[in-house]
């Protein structure tokens, strides 16, 4: 992948788990995902015609949890390892979520962040990100905000963003993505987690890109919920440009 063919969002997100099928069952229940016949040793996540995730074990050396998988890109499947040891996986197929594609409904990815601490691991990042897949980097919000510490853009659309590491990156030092889904209502959408033998990591709470939640599977996997994002990026990218939005 190259600046002259730029990333314009999500393929989908993979989940690596030792538990494929449990972890298809526990999202597919929140989020309503249709599973298909396992591809492999692959399940597939659908809402109506666009795929939101697979669930599979993890590979040598791969790390459990959610993977921002970026599509649009020329040349092979495969991933790239970035500063501080943040990964993210990369497919030629055409983009399915992002700042271009339809707003994302119930279930749907409608953001990604990459959490990394401030200092030269963070610019390292930067630079690396934005110069292997074809984005501009702007200032975002101060330490102690609810904004991104950084937000990635194309043709002035916001694409993903930087911020600081949360709890849920304790004992995985370094940099890593988090994966944000859309829900209709987050607060049913947690109550429901809590439910089905997952983890609500906190109260819900109001943040750049609209009111926010982060919750774990039971195999503690880490994703963040936002209630009824207007699109990509939610609030964050609707803004005028006195802020962070699309100036």
């Amino acid at each position: 992948m190259t600046p002259q063919a730029p990333v314009r969002g999500l393929r989908r997100a993979d989940l690596l788990t030792d538990d494929p099928a449990g972890a298809a069952a526990f999202w597919s229940d929140l989020f309503g995902w249709v599973v298909l016949t396992p591809l492999g040793q692959e399940l597939a996540c659908w809402v109506g015609e666009r795929q939101v995730a697979t669930c599979r074990r993890p590979g040598p050396g791969e790390r459990p949890g959610w993977h921002v998988v970026f599509g649009g890109a020329r040349g092979e499947h495969g991933s790239l390892t970035g500063p501080a040891g943040a990964v993210a996986g990369h497919d030629p197929g055409r983009v399915r979520h992002g700042p271009w594609a339809p707003a994302p409904r119930h279930g749907e990815p409608c953001w990604v962040e990459l959490r990394v601490a401030d200092g030269p691991d963070a610019q390292a990042c930067d630079g690396f990100w934005a110069g292997e897949l074809g984005w501009e980097v702007r200032a975002g919000g101060v330490d102690g905000s609810h904004e991104p510490r950084a937000v990635y853009w194309l043709e002035e659309r916001a694409v993903t963003g930087r911020a600081a590491p949360g709890p849920w990156q304790a004992g995985h030092p370094g940099a890593g993505w988090m994966c944000f889904f859309a829900v209709t209502d987050l607060d049913v959408a947690a109550r429901r987690c809590a439910e089905l033998g997952g983890q609500v990591m906190g109260a819900p709470a109001e943040a750049a890109l609209g009111r926010v939640c982060v919750v774990a599977d039971p195999g503690g996997a880490v994703c963040t919920l936002v209630e009824r994002p207007r699109g990509w990026g939610g609030a964050l990218q609707v803004r005028d440009g006195s802020a962070l939005g699309v100036r």
